[in-house]
């Protein structure tokens, strides 16, 4: 997975579709603004996985 366009300009366009677009969740209302927040994590840069499959590809993940 690589970037195709600026950070920003993915935040803005994940929290919108977040906000309005999650089919999971009733859109958000004007009421319900002052009590959104955002938090952005970034990634380090790519490292290269060797998987024959999804598990041993899990088990290679790291947090922090």
């Amino acid at each position: 997975m690589e970037a195709y366009r600026p950070l920003i300009d993915d935040v803005a366009a994940n929290a919108k579709a977040a906000a309005f677009n999650d089919q999971r969740f009733p859109p958000l209302v004007q009421e319900e603004f002052s009590q959104v927040s955002i938090e952005v994590s970034i990634l380090s840069t790519l490292e290269a996985m060797h998987a024959h499959n999804e598990n041993i590809a899990r088990s290679q993940l790291r947090t922090g």
